[in-house]
């Protein structure tokens, strides 16, 4: 009976891992049409991306430490519950700032969801079955990413913007509805000291990153941005100092599998996933395809990356992660060296080539590389470990998103792609060439931990070796 529970819940949380990515891509499909509607900038509708992802992101790790000490599965609910009904709010709002406070808040009720649903589904799952559970989640995460672009571009194409958001509020009704009957919701109370300061300081830290870079093109805009990284600079210079700290900066790095497969994971999203946002934007506004045709380009790779990430969790049962991971980032570089070729004429053979190379990029490093964080801590640290994954991956796409809007400010202002489109592709061959900047450090450092990883194993072996003599 425990079994089949077990499993029951698992799935649940596959079934809403579909979700948060789908709300990504598919929103990226209708910004342009919501755009018009609402009479937005490009540097809006970039926020309504930008401030979703960071509010996620700042506040993972403080929500893996508490539902460590408290429950997963109750915050896991909270985190469903909040995300449904702002899904269905969003779809009422009058005019892009509300758009924006709305989709801030789904952000924190998102982050609910990304620290606990990994962590639920490894505390059940033997280890050595590990990867291919996770392929399954990333297949899940990918499914959505998949389903975005094409379900939203013909809903938007036929029904208008809005109705994207009402038809999603369905599946995430009924994914509530059985993760309220079937996950337990024991709440035990908080017994060890919470670093509520550095929660907040990581919260200001990117609240002010995602803005300042918003503001380029007016004078304080630079303020911002400095005052973020500095903000960040106390919270990293305090977490060494705290008996406490939110985030063990020691037992970092003395793990270092987990470290590195982190740092990878934030480097690896930071330089490839904001790519879908500016394709989106550039087949509809520069390329002038409808919602509906666009998504049927951007689909083939995420519909890759759904097929091959179960596929490349098992064989990270049986081979080695590393490698793979390493692998991953040589394909997203591959493709965004064939971003680099698009102009306003481009056809559609290479768009294809690039979203496919992408996908598969994505697919050979994502499974493995969580399969490194989630094996490498013990189980009473799966919940930060899943928190500090997704955290990883959310601020990779935040720094992405970021490094997108700062390059918009300064390149169009306020002004709407429609009415700058070569402004705009000068946006994309500058994003491009500091995206593969990023992910350059990425494939060093997964090259570098294969190289580490020999050197420990031989060193350990023969360790072994002249102990048994």
């Amino acid at each position: 009976m425990k079994q089949t529970s077990d499993k029951l819940i698992i799935w649940i949380i596959i079934l809403t891992q579909f979700a948060s990515p789908f709300m990504f891509s598919g929103v990226a499909i209708t910004l342009p049409q919501m755009g018009r509607e609402l009479d937005a900038s490009a540097v809006a509708l970039g926020l309504v991306e930008s401030v979703y992802l960071g509010l996620s992101a700042a506040l993972l790790l403080p929500m893996g430490r508490i539902a460590d000490a408290t429950s997963r599965e109750v915050l896991f609910k909270i985190g469903l519950v909040g995300y449904a009904i702002c899904t269905f709010t969003i779809s009422l709002l009058p005019d892009i700032y509300t758009v924006i406070l709305v989709r801030a808040v789904q952000g924190i009720f998102a982050a609910f969801m990304m620290a606990t649903g990994m962590a639920i589904i490894s505390h059940k799952v033997p280890k050595e079955q590990l990867g291919r559970t996770m392929g399954f989640c990333i297949g899940a995460i990918y499914a959505g990413l998949s389903a975005g672009p094409l379900i939203a571009g013909w809903v938007t194409e036929h029904l208008g913007w809005r109705a994207v958001y009402i038809l999603t509020f369905v599946p995430l009704a009924i994914s509530t509805a059985l993760a309220v009957w079937i996950l337990p919701h024991q709440w035990k109370p908080m017994e060890e000291k919470f670093d509520w300061f550095g929660s907040l300081l990581i919260c200001i830290s990117i609240g002010l990153l995602i803005f300042g870079s918003a503001s380029l093109h007016h004078g304080h805009g630079g303020f911002l941005i400095t005052a973020g990284v500095v903000v960040l600079g106390l919270f990293f210079a305090l977490q060494s100092k705290l008996t406490h700290p939110l985030l063990d900066l020691q037992a970092m790095k003395a793990n270092k599998d987990f470290s590195h497969a982190l740092i990878t994971q934030l480097f690896m999203y930071a330089g490839a996933f904001g790519v879908t946002f500016l394709l989106g934007l550039y087949l509809q506004s520069v390329r002038h395809y409808s919602a509906q045709h666009a998504g049927q380009v951007l689909v083939l790779g995420p519909v890759l990356m759904a097929i091959m990430a179960p596929i490349c969790g098992r064989l990270a049962d049986r081979f080695n992660k590393r490698a793979m991971t390493s692998l991953g980032v040589t394909m997203a570089i591959i493709s965004l060296a064939l971003s680099l070729q698009l102009d306003d004429q481009s056809g559609l053979a290479i768009l294809i080539a690039i979203i496919l190379t992408q996908g598969l990029g994505f697919a050979l490093f994502s499974s493995p590389n969580m399969a490194i964080v989630m094996s490498s801590v013990p189980p009473s640290q799966y919940s930060l470990a899943s928190a500090l994954g997704a955290k990883m991956r959310s601020l990779g796409m935040v720094l992405g998103m970021i490094l997108i809007t700062t390059i918009t400010s300064v390149y169009l202002g306020e002004q709407s792609i429609d009415d700058a489109p070569q402004q705009y592709m000068q946006v994309m061959d500058t994003t491009f060439l500091i995206f593969i900047g990023l992910l350059a450090v990425a494939c060093w450092l997964s090259v570098t931990t294969i190289k580490d990883h020999k050197v420990t194993t031989t060193h350990r072996e023969t360790s072994n070796a002249t102990e048994g003599n």
